[in-house]
């Protein structure tokens, strides 16, 4: 426990070739925590992942004949366990980065949910010659690549602040981001619409997600999106007595 207090107070750091350990402040010690606390999880789902799937492993060199059945053979080559964990739609009364990825997880749902059910399946009855109700629905992909688009989208633009030189603020990332996305129509904030009075300079931004607007709190989005894991961090749980925490760095 002592041990835990230290690396959750202070950091070692090396300056001129020496080493010493510096004290965090409040925000940095909450801020090592949450990682902290995100990577042991991590670290155990896909522990325990590896687990599940070494057990469902099947040996492809066995001999065919030991199988009663080709049935059988077939439903032991294919043993899988499938898990869907669907967050929900999230709007409070701040929103802030978790809500931002959980929303962003949703859209993607819904973009599956969209291109499997409704396109694909209306394109195949009209292929088919089938009498159907046209079903027109929101098709949501533009939103999708507003925020997950690999060099325009806005998890993009976050990942490119937090690798800038220099002291990147979140009002920073925000202007860049009101500059960037001015264009956008699913993209909102106050330097954007100057006489909405819902949304606070250098503070707000909104989407307007299938499931409706959400304002996000830019504050804490550089630091939670950066989720820095000082090597502390990694030394502790690598020296700890518990062969399963050691074990899944």
């Amino acid at each position: 426990m002592e041990q835990l207090e230290k690396t959750l107070c202070s950091r070692t750091i090396t300056a001129n070739r020496e080493i010493m350990r510096k004290d965090h402040t409040i925000a940095q010690a909450e801020s090592g925590r949450d990682s902290f606390a995100k990577a042991i999880y991590e670290r155990l789902f896909n522990h325990v992942v590896s687990g599940v799937n070494r057990a469902l492993l099947v040996d492809h060199n066995a001999n065919p004949k030991q199988h009663s059945s080709s049935s059988t053979r077939i439903q032991s080559q294919c043993a899988v366990i499938g898990v869907l964990d669907i967050y929900g739609f999230e709007v409070l009364e701040q929103n802030s980065f978790e809500q931002f990825c959980i929303n962003y997880c949703n859209e993607r749902l819904q973009q599956l949910f969209i291109s499997l059910v409704l396109r694909q399946e209306q394109e195949e009855y009209a292929r088919e010659g089938i009498n159907w109700i046209q079903i027109d629905y929101f098709d949501n992909a533009p939103i999708c690549s507003l925020m997950d688009n690999q060099k325009t989208g806005m998890f993009a633009t976050m990942d490119d602040s937090c690798l800038a030189v220099g002291n990147i603020t979140d009002p920073l990332l925000l202007e860049t981001m009101d500059n960037k996305y001015r264009s956008q129509q699913y993209y909102d904030s106050r330097r954007k619409s100057p006489t909405d009075k819902s949304l606070e300079h250098d503070h707000h931004f909104r989407l307007k997600h299938y499931a409706g607007p959400v304002v996000y709190d830019i504050e804490g989005f550089i630091e939670k999106n950066r989720d820095t894991l000082f090597q502390d961090f990694k030394r502790l749980l690598y020296s700890s007595q518990n062969k399963v925490i050691s074990g899944i760095l």
